[in-house]
């Protein structure tokens, strides 16, 4: 391991107010643990502001007391598991702790992993494919992926909103013959399929989203409020909450705006998985 400085500072949770600030570390070239504050650092990584208050520092101690646990960080993280595993039943900070330490142990074995090539369908996606090295490829006409996960299949119901590029997305998807949710039919010239499953515009941001569920599901009531735009030497009337969805007159929207909240929370109950792109800004 090379060496580093590590400056780690942590408030402690709810059974003490105390806050403890680590000492800059220097790590041990070898990865053993040879100093309490290390151990410490361990608890901290692991159970964020909760790693370094009292029952943290306890637990601190007691894996630094075990010559097993000292031999290095993840000898430390699975030491750890078997001290939280027997209380975790009827210990709620046991149980969470012993869920953080779970999760940072496959963190830690998945980021050991990432750029192997031995277990990858694509060796080329694992590094960028140099054209000028010798066995290096174009990117172009190449796939961009390491690893299969099985996330979607054909019969995924599949959803999407978002930039300019969820619109590729929602095309492409239709295209393929995916099981894309369609609530409300808005096509976008020159795409031949629906841009979104519902007609609620273009988003660039988590605001908009945000938005976006809660008008669906009533936990927020947005004002009917229109604005006015020339366009080919007519005038439209746009909603400032969907961009660029338009509307010819004033009844039109009126009597959209019940139908489209509908197809909006019957478009994201349907879903199992959601596409959401964001804009470059």
């Amino acid at each position: 391991m090379q060496r580093m400085n590590a400056q780690v500072s942590a408030i402690g949770g709810s059974s003490s107010e105390s806050s403890v600030a680590l000492p800059t570390l220097v790590l041990d070239e070898g990865g053993a643990i040879t100093r309490l504050e290390e151990m410490q650092l361990l608890l901290c990584c692991i159970g964020g502001t909760n790693g370094l208050d009292d029952r943290g520092r306890a637990l601190a101690d007691r894996l630094f007391g075990m010559e097993k646990a000292r031999a290095s960080f993840e000898a430390a993280a699975g030491e750890l598991v078997g001290l939280l595993a027997p209380a975790a039943s009827g210990n709620a900070y046991a149980k969470e702790m012993l869920a953080k330490t779970r999760a940072h142990l496959e963190q830690t074995r998945l980021n050991r992993s990432a750029y192997t090539t031995d277990d990858k369908l694509n060796e080329a996606a694992v590094f960028w494919p140099n054209p000028t090295r010798e066995g290096g490829h174009s990117i172009e006409g190449l796939d961009p992926y390491a690893k299969q996960y099985g996330l979607i299949d054909r019969g995924t119901a599949i959803g999407s909103a978002g930039s300019c590029f969820a619109v590729e997305i929602a095309d492409r998807l239709q295209r393929g013959g995916f099981n894309y949710v369609v609530t409300e039919e808005a096509p976008l010239p020159p795409f031949e399929h629906a841009y979104a499953s519902a007609h609620w515009g273009a988003m660039y941001n988590t605001p908009s989203f945000r938005q976006l569920i809660e008008t669906a599901y009533g936990l927020r009531e947005l004002p009917p409020l229109l604005s006015t735009k020339t366009v080919d030497d007519r005038q439209v009337y746009r909603e400032p909450f969907r961009d660029s969805v338009a509307f010819e007159t004033v009844e039109e929207y009126e009597a959209d705006r019940a139908n489209h909240l509908a197809a909006a929370r019957e478009a994201l109950s349907k879903v199992e998985v959601f596409v959401m792109t964001l804009g470059l800004n």
